[in-house]
């Protein structure tokens, strides 16, 4: 069997700084994808180290584009009263 690394929602939660009923909710939702490994009625859930990657990466901001300045269009025909 190849072993594979895996995180609980716990884990997750912990690791993100969020409550464990949030990272639920992402599962539920289908945003993060995890395996339910619950034998009955309870869900119990891993994710994949992979999956849990690819989530991260998706939502993982970039800094804005540096502002340029705008230049300021003169008008030829317009006569400026006030300068």
């Amino acid at each position: 069997m190849i072993d594979r690394p895996s995180h609980s929602l716990a884990d997750i939660a912990t690791r993100w700084g969020c409550c464990h009923s949030h990272v639920l909710s992402l599962v539920r939702s289908g945003a993060l994808q995890a395996i339910n490994i619950g034998m009955g009625s309870r869900a119990r859930y891993i994710v994949s180290a992979e999956s849990l990657d690819d989530f991260e990466s998706a939502r993982t901001t970039r800094p804005p584009a540096p502002k340029q300045k705008r230049r300021r269009v003169r008008r030829e025909d317009v006569i400026e009263f006030f300068t």
